[in-house]
């Protein structure tokens, strides 16, 4: 019995250690280009059913950006967002791209309509302002809900809590 109490609480506290893949992560999954440092990886984007890259970037000020789409070949397809920093570039052919909307210079891999992997995303988000690189997302993102916590708490005290009673030796005759 008490094995199984340890295992438990063990199980619960690798839960409170152990982040989940939570919002935090998509959101952080942006890969970026600074200078002089290269790419990690390229993020998988299905093209629309007419060769249509959608997108969106998230800027703290709502205003119209300049972006271009640099094709294999090295051909520039120049566009630009609207106010709520929605864009669509037509004529896209499946491949890996570079795309650069404000501060954000990304790889892409579009897929004809059809041909992507099921991790592809229809949309492309983008964020403006400082990249994310590996190691330095905001703490928030390890730590778990408060939810979690109270969880935790209340099953490590359920553990804990019988476990001290029995070991303290002291039965109900007070001898």
């Amino acid at each position: 019995m008490i094995r199984f109490r340890i295992c438990l609480a063990f199980a619960a506290l690798a839960n409170l250690v152990i982040p989940c893949r939570n919002s935090c992560a998509q959101q952080n999954d942006v890969l970026t280009r600074q200078e002089g440092s290269r790419v990690a990886a390229a993020r998988d984007i299905a093209l629309g059913v007419d060769g249509v890259l959608k997108g969106h970037f998230e800027s703290d000020r709502p205003q119209s950006v300049d972006g271009k789409l640099i094709a294999p070949n090295g051909k520039i397809i120049r566009f630009r967002t609207d106010a709520a920093g929605s864009f669509e570039v037509a004529g896209v052919g499946g491949g890996a791209y570079r795309l650069v909307v404000g501060k954000q210079d990304t790889s892409l891999r579009l897929w004809k309509h059809g041909t992507a992997p099921p991790t592809a995303q229809p949309i492309l988000d983008l964020r403006d302002g400082n990249p994310v690189h590996r190691g330095q997302q905001p703490l928030s993102c390890f730590l778990p809900s408060g939810e979690t916590i109270l969880i935790g708490l209340l099953l490590a005290a359920a553990i804990a809590i019988p476990i001290a009673v029995h070991n303290s030796g002291d039965d109900a005759n007070g001898s």
